[in-house]
């Protein structure tokens, strides 16, 4: 699936654009009127994203708002305009701003905390920026943007610019048309109620039913220093982070208390602007972490000298700030994945902090999951059937499908009549089925897998059941439940002579995936199957945890390497996406507690991009040294060496 494509036709070229929001640029170059201290490097990372945005050469930039920290009306504003101004200046590709609150003033309700937007405020930030409202074409698409703040307001703005809203649209009409608002109009739902985090009604239905309408392809907003990303129809919603801060009332999403002494403000790895590359038919989205990175005005900086970064949270040795990843919204085909153990598309309820908002309760999801998975190397995802049975998680699968990810769904036994209808419901979202079943009980239940298969129109895959009940007993019983066939297993014949279309197999920890895997696609290949290789990251002993980074992200190279060596149609899925830091088998993954890339998901990122030049490598040799270990690859006149960790 070729993922997000547009519903109005093709763009006259390819291009590339940059979207940025909430700089939050102080009067001060050491102080600021927020009593958070970290808010005094937002200058600082404005200059560090504008360097970062020149050398990537977009075509041009847009700002979602939030230019300045100052309010209107509050001391400093003038001089926070003029220093935002300095800075952006510097920006080599043309900018287009819009405004956000802290440019013309809060979203009109009784209850905010600043002083609502007024013509007074708009009258300001037209003075210094020349617009508060803009469209522009570019290579056959329609770039829109509006001034959030003056929906619902009642002021004659208000009725004046949807006035423009919809003549500008109706111009627009069968042109590829991107959106640009600082409010999100929703951040989980279309009908979530309001709070300081969305836009109000009849305000946000009237411009949803506008990007309906007019087949708007996508909608940017800013105002949460947070990521979410949604759908609604067909226009894909992102919800951008700051470049300042984090906005940390959203740390509730994370399973583990912040990593920061800013109780999560300063969570660099979240802080960054998205890259938009518009191909003919479709967009991309890549998300470039700053990592809290800061340039310091009059300080220069040689290239083997990193600038300034925020104490933030951990950040692995890979870590690059403003580093341009392989993966995208879109994912490039390959039969590498993961399985997701935690729970990915739950609604967690940010509670009320007496900030922002006191008197609700605001529902929000961890997208910054999602954002991790973009940039991880990995193309398809194992998830068990309650993903599916569950509708708000079956319609995040659909969305992600459609972006061309690839799920496979497994449970134990043959799914009851809940789970068959949610099957059913998810038709078209399912490239496979998994049953896993203990091997005794296998042959009897064929012909209802086959049948579940020719049903769903999708792939079916078998694993047989292993669990310590049937060890000896002998010196510590370990529990521990476990599937896939082991790489020297015997097939028996009656799967040789079914339709079933994939055998699941299973490499320990203690074995090596490049050894074994070919070993694995070799019984599949020979049954006339395909090979589903489930590579263990975690200990044998479910009370230990090995720690090392850099031993996992080996362990993760060498996963992804047998997925580019096995045999077309072999699908090697790695142990666990997310970090397992509690329960039985503790283990990392590729993803922290607090949805950031980790050293493994860095590592097969930069893996995937070094060798996209071929479909197919071969490996030729693998060297150990006291240094280390360096695999070899080759395909055709290419050859790479990969230096492993350790």
């Amino acid at each position: 699936m070729e993922g997000n494509p547009s519903p109005n036709g093709k763009a006259e070229a390819s291009f590339r654009f940059v979207v940025l929001t909430d700089t939050h640029i102080n009067a001060s170059e050491t102080e600021t009127s927020s009593p958070w201290s970290i808010n005094r490097h937002s200058n600082a990372r404005a200059r560090a994203a504008v360097t970062a945005i020149n050398k990537l050469a977009p075509d041009f930039a847009v700002h979602l708002g939030d230019v300045i920290q100052p309010l209107p009306g509050h001391a400093g504003y003038d001089e926070a305009s003029r220093r935002a101004g300095d800075i952006l200046d510097q920006l080599k590709c043309p900018l287009t701003i819009i405004p956000g609150n802290h440019d013309v003033g809060d979203k009109p309700l009784t209850w905010n905390p600043a002083k609502p937007v007024s013509d007074f405020f708009v009258n300001a930030f037209r003075r210094d920026y020349g617009h508060d409202r803009v469209c522009f074409e570019h290579a056959g698409c329609v770039f829109v943007g509006i001034d959030a703040q003056l929906l619902n307001s009642g002021l004659d703005f208000e009725i004046e610019q949807w006035d423009w809203i919809e003549r500008t649209l109706q111009t627009a009409n069968g042109k590829r048309i991107f959106f640009f608002v600082h409010y999100p109009p929703f951040i989980c739902a279309p009908d979530e109620h309001e709070h300081y985090d969305n836009l109000g009604e009849p305000g946000r239905s009237r411009l949803l039913d506008l990007f309906e309408k007019f087949a708007v392809e996508a909608c940017f907003s800013g105002h949460v220093h947070n990521f979410f990303y949604n759908n609604y129809g067909k226009t894909r919603s992102y919800t951008l982070p700051a470049l300042s801060f984090v906005r940390h009332d959203y740390s509730g999403l994370f399973a583990v208390p912040p990593g920061d002494d800013s109780f999560g403000r300063d969570d660099g790895a979240k802080l960054g602007f998205l890259v938009v590359d518009i191909e003919p038919s479709a967009h991309r989205i890549r998300f470039l972490r700053s990592h809290g990175l800061g340039v310091q005005a009059g300080i220069e900086h040689s290239p083997e000298t990193k600038p300034e970064i925020g104490k933030g949270d951990h950040i692995p040795d890979q870590a690059e700030p403003f580093r341009e990843t392989f993966g995208s919204s879109r994912p490039v085909s390959s039969g590498f994945g993961a399985t997701m153990r935690a729970s990915w598309a739950h609604v967690t309820e940010i509670a009320p902090s007496g900030a922002v908002d006191e008197f609700r309760r605001k529902p929000a999801r961890d997208d910054y999951f999602i954002a991790a998975l973009w940039e991880s190397g990995l193309s398809r995802f194992r998830i068990p059937l309650d993903d599916i049975v569950d509708p708000e998680k079956r319609a995040r699968v659909q969305l992600l499908a459609s972006d061309g990810y690839v799920f496979q769904v497994f449970g134990f036994g043959l799914p009851d009549a809940k789970t068959h209808e949610a099957l059913t419901a998810a038709r078209g979202n399912i490239a496979s089925v998994e049953i896993i079943l203990p091997l005794d009980d296998m042959e009897a239940a064929i012909p209802a897998i086959e049948a579940l298969g020719n049903e769903l129109d999708c792939e079916t895959v078998v694993s047989p059941l292993m669990q310590s009940g049937g060890e000896s007993g002998k010196g510590t019983f370990i529990h521990f439940i476990a599937h896939g066939f082991a790489p020297d297993a015997t097939i028996p014949e009656w799967l040789l002579q079914s339709n079933i279309s994939g055998l699941s197999f299973r490499i320990r920890h203690d074995q090596d995936p490049l050894e074994q895997a070919p070993q694995c696609a070799a019984q599949a290949r020979a049954a006339g199957k395909k090979a589903h290789i489930q590579i263990a990251t975690g200990d044998s002993n479910p009370a230990k945890m090995d720690h090392s980074e850099s031993k996992a992200a080996d362990r993760a190279r060498l996963a992804y390497i047998s997925s580019r060596c096995c045999a077309e149609g072999t699908s090697i899925w790695l142990d666990t996406i997310s970090d397992v830091d509690r329960g039985y088998f503790p283990r990392l993954g590729l993803v922290d507690g607090r949805s950031n890339p980790g050293a493994s998901a860095i590592a097969i990122d930069r893996l995937a991009g070094k060798l996209s030049g071929s479909t197919s490598w071969n490996l030729e040799d693998r060297k150990k040294d006291s240094t280390g270990e360096t695999v070899i690859l080759t395909s055709g006149s290419h050859r790479i060496e990969i230096c492993l960790s350790d």
